[in-house]
Parts: C-alpha cells; sequence; structure tokens
C-alpha cells in the first residue's frame, strides 16, 4: 500500500514539476543547479591559478532566501530518478540543491526512507577515519529540539518526525562541521551515512561540492578566527578589509592578510589585533561600517554588533 500511495505521488510530482511525458518513459534527471559566485574584479581562477584579487568594490546581495524549505520527498523523487530502487531503504542528507550533495554553509536535513520505526535507529557518519554513530529518535514535529552543533558529528542525538511515504526527516542545520571532522570530510570528497534499525541496514555516500567562500567562526569576536573554504588547493587567497556604505556598497580599505589552501582546500585565518577592533566596532544604524571579505563572494563575513539604542 506505501508503495503504491509512494508511487501516486512520485507520478503527480513527476507530472506537475518536472514535465514527464508519460508514465511508461524513465524521467530525465533534472539538470543540476549551481550556486555561481559573481566574479569580483577577476575572471574566476582555475585549478592551476596561484594568487587570487580582491575586488575594488561590490554590491552586496541582500535580502537573502528568506529561510530554504527542505522536504525529503523532493530529493528521494531525484535519487530514485537516479536509480535507486522504489522499494530499498535510504539514508541521507539533504539540501534544496537540484542534486544531493553537501555544500559548506547550506542548510541540510536528514532523510531516512524505508527504516522500521518500531526498532532503535542509528546513523553513523564516516569521513577518512573518523566514525560517529548517533541515536535518531521519532517524536511528533512539534516536539523535534533543535539541531546540536554539529549533527551526525557530535553523537548527540538527532530528532525526525514522519513525514509520510515512509519518509523521516530532521530539523534543518547549517552544514559547517567543526575540525577534525570537517577537514576529513573535505580529504574523502564525501559524507559516508550508514543508518541501522533492527536487521535493516543502508549505507549511502553524499558527496562534497565546493561553492569559494568564507565564514566567520563561532566567537570569532574573541578568537579572531574565521575560515576560507573551496578556493583551490595551493591559491593564495587574500583577505580584504571593506568600508561598507548605504550597508550594501563595499569599497576595499586595505588588504590585511592572506592565506595558501592546503589540499583538503579549508583553511583558518586569524584577523589581526587592529583590524578586529575596527570590524566588531558597534554600528549605528545609517552610519557606514567595516567588514571583511574574500575574492569571488559578494558579501562580508564579519559583521559588527548593532549600537546600542
Amino acid at each position: 500500500m506505501v508503495k503504491r500511495r509512494l508511487s501516486l505521488w512520485l507520478a503527480g510530482v513527476c507530472l506537475l514539476a518536472l514535465g514527464c511525458e508519460s508514465d511508461h518513459d524513465a524521467p530525465e534527471a533534472s539538470p543540476t543547479t549551481s550556486v555561481t559566485h559573481t566574479s569580483l574584479g577577476a575572471q574566476t581562477p582555475s585549478s592551476s591559478a596561484r594568487d587570487l584579487l580582491l575586488a575594488k568594490q561590490f554590491d552586496m546581495l541582500t535580502g537573502g532566501d528568506g529561510g530554504v524549505d527542505i522536504d525529503c520527498h523532493t530529493s528521494l523523487l531525484r535519487l530514485i530518478m537516479q536509480g535507486h530502487p522504489l522499494d530499498r531503504p535510504l539514508a541521507w542528507v539533504s539540501s534544496s540543491h537540484d542534486k544531493v550533495e553537501l555544500r559548506p554553509q547550506d542548510s541540510v536535513a536528514l532523510c531516512l526512507y524505508r527504516l522500521p520505526k518500531s526498532k532503535p535507529i542509528t546513523v553513523t557518519v564516516k569521513a577518512g577515519d573518523r566514525t560517529n554513530t548517533t541515536k535518531v529518535k521519532l517524536v511528533a514535529q512539534s516536539d523535534a529540539s533543535e539541531p546540536s552543533k554539529d549533527p551526525l558529528i557530535d553523537g548527540r542525538r538527532v530528532d525526525v518526525w514522519d513525514i509520510g511515504d515512509s519518509l523521516l526527516q530532521s530539523p534543518t542545520w547549517t552544514f559547517f562541521p567543526s575540525d577534525p571532522a570537517f577537514n576529513a570530510i573535505a580529504l574523502s570528497g564525501q559524507l559516508t551515512l550508514t543508518a541501522s534499525a533492527g536487521d535493516v541496514r543502508t549505507t549511502y555516500e553524499v558527496p562534497l561540492h565546493w561553492d569559494q567562500g568564507a565564514a566567520a567562526l563561532e566567537g570569532w569576536e574573541r578568537t579572531r578566527k574565521m575560515t576560507l573554504y573551496g578556493y583551490p588547493a595551493g591559491a593564495r587567497v587574500p583577505v580584504g578589509l571593506y568600508r561598507v556604505t548605504g550597508f550594501d556598497h563595499a569599497v576595499l580599505e586595505r588588504q590585511v592578510g592572506q592565506v595558501t589552501m592546503p589540499r583538503a582546500r579549508i583553511a583558518v585565518f586569524t584577523i589581526p589585533q587592529d583590524v578586529l577592533r575596527i570590524v566588531r566596532t558597534e554600528h549605528e544604524s545609517g552610519k557606514d561600517f567595516y567588514c571583511l571579505a574574500t575574492p569571488e563572494v559578494e558579501g562580508c563575513v564579519t559583521y559588527p554588533p548593532p549600537a546600542a539604542s
């Protein structure tokens, strides 16, 4: 019955969203949509590039996406279209992209398919020689706890709820694991998930996709740490101090440092103390402020705290 209901749902999604021609024709996978950052003052470097350039100025993207809606039904459909059997269990991490893959800073959710809900469920994550096992608890959606800082990595329980069609889904979190786990994932190029429930066991490898970018690490105001990721290994990537006017127009003041990307394509930059004082100065509404940025990213990596009212 479940298989028939899911088959009807898949057919409906296929007809409405993907424009399949008939029930008898195997639907073609939708084209992959990649997040492409506009080059800021220089062409996107090849893998052999060694020196990247900072933009002299750029207009920041504003507005955001208003939150990402992730539905495991959608990514399951993509996996079935790629050949996964409809009657086989599966565990994966889903995002909002057209392809099931992991990208740093993406909103993601854990998806479990056809695992017996009457049995205790665990998910084991393997990256390189690192292995972590997490217990999964089935709850009502309204009772689901917010994910920890490093879901599936820190070993803390992950809550899921039943979304129908033999699917369980977790709350969303931002995929940006702490080191050394992230380094291991980056070097292996994938996240291997093995879900078990009673005698049922399934393994799936979610590939890692690199977009070039940077992020301020939690507590950067104290630790002075930010991370750069996705740039070609061996590339020398500068970090610039920008003055932001009108909240969305950034003008380069000066370069404050540089990192050389290692093989894992993740590097940590320590913000100089004198620069830290500038970028964490309270920002008064309507006034210029300063931030740090890196090549190929239309936005600030750091933002100052708002001035006390």
